[in-house]
């Protein structure tokens, strides 16, 4: 019965498995207590029709036109709706677990609570709008699947697959989602809270503005998560893990529970860090421009960097300093001014500045700072070390500048001492008289 064409009758009590009803036009058709085991229907529409009690298992609907139409209390387990057209359809007491409906249109539509999705392969299809409050979902492939503005309201969509969906402006309040994976997914704008995200993957996830008030994160994947402007109000993040790319930061994190055992990439592998609460590892810190795992840095990390900020200052200070003193007397011996201690000083200040930075090496490996812990504080800390590299700059031209200013002094008196010798030695002792300075000749 291929490209049937029955419009405004009633079909009841009638067998139709196995049946070729390709593009078939059934519209607005009410059909009660009839089977489609099995039949091809292909391209079919059934549009705004009402279909209840109906049984069309393993059946193929794909391409098919479901508009505006009604089903209750049917069973379309292990069918295919392929890139079907359902939109402001209604789904009560339906069950559809295995059913095969990538691409399907379900904008608009309405699926009671008791209406089973579990195991249904859904990928790429459009749930916009779509109310779907207590639905079972479980174990669901909905891989890039576009549900903007959906409620989800306590829907069950646990170890469900919904990488790189669009989830934006949508309500999931209340639902079961352990072991979801929301890989690459984007979670903007929405409202997600008291949700059971226990152990879901939520790698590289984009979430701006929701609401995650008293949900669960306990063992979640959080790694290069990116969580911004939410409220995280009494969330429980026991032994999440959350790496040095993760972005948590929130509106409000008030009674956030701890982070026990999360993977902290800082030195590249497992440490747990004690139970602690969220609100004590981000205390005195702004939620703005620091990342959660710079958070935990800051306090755990907060020693390190400032001992090897102040050593490596104090080794350049010294090293300069001795610079200067090296400088100063190897001038003043060239200038002609210079005692054998002089230039004993001169040599040893040289000698001291070459090994300076040896010496505040040594220093550095005996408190146990690392040069790669060094390297990863300074970028960490970027925009600190521009200033001090601005502060250094100035300081040491102001040494610069004092070096010149000390070395002329010392040049100028050593040249006026030496033309002052060379004048005494020319001219005779005015206090002398010639008899004595002529006995002093013959002598």
């Amino acid at each position: 019965m291929p490209y049937s064409i029955a419009e405004k009758i009633k079909i009841s009590d009638a067998n139709f498995d196995k049946s070729n009803l390709q593009k078939a036009s059934w519209n607005s058709c009410n059909i009660k207590n009839t089977t489609f085991n099995g039949a091809s229907m292909e391209g079919a529409s059934f549009d705004h029709g009402k279909m209840e009690r109906i049984t069309a298992q393993r059946a193929i609907l794909n391409n098919t036109i479901l508009e505006h139409a009604e089903i209750i209390d049917s069973n379309f387990t292990n069918s295919a709706m392929e890139q079907a057209r359902a939109l402001n359809s209604k789904w009560n007491k339906v069950i559809l677990k295995d059913l095969k409906a990538d691409k399907i249109n379900l904008t608009n539509a309405q699926l009671d609570k008791f209406t089973e999705l579990d195991g249904a392969e859904l990928e790429k299809a459009v749930l916009k709008h779509v109310e779907a409050i207590g639905v079972s979902f479980k174990n669901a492939k909905m891989k890039e699947i576009d549900a903007e503005y959906a409620n989800l309201t306590g829907a069950i969509i646990e170890d469900a697959k919904l990488e790189r969906a669009n989830l934006d402006h949508t309500i999931l309040d209340n639902a079961q989602a352990a072991r979801i994976n929301l890989s690459g997914a984007s979670l903007s704008l929405a409202q997600a809270r008291n949700v059971d995200f226990t152990s879901a993957i939520m790698d590289k996830m984009h979430s701006l503005k929701t609401d995650f008030t008293g949900s669960k994160f306990n063992d979640a994947d959080l790694r290069n998560a990116e969580i911004t402007k939410a409220i995280l109000k009494g969330i429980n993040c026991e032994k999440a893990k959350i790496n040095e790319a993760t972005k948590l930061a929130a509106k409000t994190m008030d009674d956030a529970k701890g982070i026990d055992g999360i993977l902290d990439v800082y030195d590249n592998h497992n440490q747990k860090i004690g139970e602690k609460s969220a609100q004590e590892i981000v205390h005195q810190q702004t939620y703005k421009d620091l990342s959660f795992m710079n958070k935990v840095k800051h306090n755990t990390k907060k020693a390190l960097s400032f001992v090897g900020n102040k050593i490596g200052n104090f080794a350049k200070a010294v090293g300069a300093a001795i610079l200067i003193g090296s400088i100063a007397g190897t001038v003043a011996a060239i200038a002609g001014a210079a005692t054998p201690v002089v230039l004993v000083v001169a040599a040893a200040g040289a000698a001291a500045s070459i090994a300076a930075p040896t010496v505040a090496s040594k220093i550095k490996n005996a408190l146990g700072i690392k040069k790669e812990n060094i390297k990863e504080v300074h970028r960490t800390n970027h925009s600190v070390k521009n200033k001090e590299k601005k502060q250094e700059k100035i300081q040491k031209q102001k040494i610069e500048n004092h070096i010149k200013d000390h070395v002329s002094d010392i040049v100028t008196s050593a040249l006026q001492k030496t033309d002052e010798a060379k004048k005494s030695k020319r001219q005779p002792d005015a206090n002398k008289s010639p008899d004595k300075l002529k006995k002093q000749h013959n002598r």
